[in-house]
């Protein structure tokens, strides 16, 4: 015979389940971090509108009840919620990106429960504390994280979908 051709064998049946079975895998974990980082992107996007929204969202802008403690004029209902709040803003704005990215980036089954059940207690708990500041700001800030409550449903989603995933390949 030739030289190194009884190395050469079919692979097992075992061996060809195996691979089939990590690239299945591989590719769940691929559309898994794809899913979530759209999600993040989309929270993302979501966050940027609401900063850049004028202040016309305001009941007192709405009524006009002017002047109030939180607007004192018509100027102010004109600028956009960031221009008017601040830097401030961008806390609560970025808490639930950070929370869709997380699980993109690290795609375990935990993680992205843990990540989504965060983020649903975020959302909650800014119901609870919209009416009260922030240190030092003066504004309700907390408020503006209600933004996220769509993002919080697709991420209850994805987690339980990476749960039912996770259960399949594993069978």
């Amino acid at each position: 015979m030739w030289p190194g051709i009884s190395e050469i064998r079919p692979p097992a049946p075992e061996d060809h389940h195996r691979s089939r079975n990590s690239l299945c895998h591989d590719d769940a974990v691929l559309l898994i971090r794809i899913e979530w980082m759209t999600l993040a992107i989309a929270t993302a996007a979501f966050a940027v509108f609401s900063a850049l929204e004028r202040m016309w969202w305001a009941t007192e802008c709405q009524l006009g009840l002017l002047p109030t403690t939180l607007i004192r004029d018509w100027d102010e209902c004109t600028e956009s919620t960031f221009s008017f709040y601040g830097a401030g803003l961008l806390v609560p704005l970025a808490i639930p990106v950070v929370l869709c990215v997380i699980p993109g980036v690290v795609p375990r089954r935990g993680v992205a429960s843990v990540s989504a059940a965060a983020l649903a207690a975020f959302c909650i708990s800014t119901f609870w504390l919209a009416p009260y500041p922030l240190p030092g700001s003066g504004a309700a800030l907390l408020g503006f994280a209600g933004y996220c409550w769509p993002s919080a449903i697709m991420a209850i989603l994805l987690a339980s979908l990476h749960d039912r995933l996770a259960a399949t390949l594993h069978n």
